[in-house]
């Protein structure tokens, strides 16, 4: 990748350029990994996966990012991603909180790499961890900006199902705080992608590609 420096305005920018670019699958992502998550948690884990290989193979391909010859195939090695991804981040939050925020940043383009390089888990996040290197707090800054709406919301609706009798009204806001979630989530699929094509592109084609 390029020796590019980037900024935390640029990051942001560009994450919503590209789904201002894919706002249709953005929604149909968001509802679909919803209520699957509402249906049972095996099924909005599956769902997940198969929208982040979709949408983030679908931007790397628009950006000519994709490899010839592609091994469509890469289910079990993004989960292996997120499973890696996600007791590494777990585990950093509760022992001290800060190593589960340096690792939840350093390995954000982890998925990216693994779709676009094909590369393995362990050096997908190898690789993301030394793209990031230098690049820390400008990805850190954009990524809280992008999710502390969602944590805010998730907040208030946990507020309202906790202090709410009914089952049904309940469960709609549980639905909507879903839905919500989703959509963050697959902003930082984008914001990913948008980080990963800014270090591997330049001039006027990475203008196009978030025009």
């Amino acid at each position: 990748m390029h020796e590019q420096a980037i900024d935390a305005g640029a990051i942001l920018s560009r994450t919503f350029n590209l789904m201002r670019g894919n706002v249709k699958m953005v929604a149909i992502t968001a509802i679909a990994v919803a209520v699957a998550s509402m249906i049972g948690s095996a099924l909005g884990l599956a769902a997940m996966i198969f929208a982040q290989y979709t949408i983030i193979s679908g931007l790397l391909a628009n950006a000519d990012l994709m490899p010839d010859g592609y091994r469509t195939r890469r289910f079990w090695a993004i989960l292996g991603v997120c499973i890696l991804y996600n007791i590494g981040v777990t585990l950093g939050m509760v022992l001290l909180i800060v190593p589960g925020v340096i690792l939840a940043v350093r390995w954000v383009l982890a998925v990216p790499v693994l779709i676009g390089e094909e590369t393995g888990v362990i050096e997908s996040l190898g690789r993301s961890w030394q793209e990031t290197r230098g690049r820390f707090w400008p990805i850190l800054i954009a990524l809280i900006v992008i999710f502390l709406p969602v944590i805010a919301m998730m907040g208030i609706i946990g507020g309202v199902v906790f202090s709410n009798g009914g089952a049904e009204p309940a469960l709609a806001i549980t639905l909507i705080g879903n839905l919500v979630s989703s959509i963050f989530t697959v902003a930082g699929w984008h914001a990913a992608v948008a980080i990963y094509v800014m270090l591997r592109v330049r001039g006027p084609r990475m203008e196009e590609i978030f025009a």
